[in-house]
């Protein structure tokens, strides 16, 4: 993405790609996150993908907060 050269998006899945020196975050349709990750795994040496809530990201541990009955969201901490 333009301005944001560590943002990657796959339109056909509706999928983002977050990379950071060895951190990778995907964010998108959960239907396709799994089946992306598997490709990506053939062509990377990558270790499993964990939830948010359960990595550190840029130094800041996550916690996973429900807004509402619908939507999730993600707060990070240090």
């Amino acid at each position: 993405m333009k301005g944001w050269e560590c943002l990657y998006k796959h339109r056909a899945g509706r999928l983002f790609l977050s990379v950071y020196v060895d951190d990778f975050k995907m964010a998108g349709l959960k239907c396709n996150v799994k089946s992306m990750w598997s490709k990506i795994s053939l062509v990377l040496d990558i270790e499993p993908p964990l939830k948010l809530h359960e990595s550190t990201y840029l130094g800041c541990r996550q916690r996973e907060f429900r807004y509402d009955d619908d939507v999730k969201r993600i707060d990070a901490h240090s």
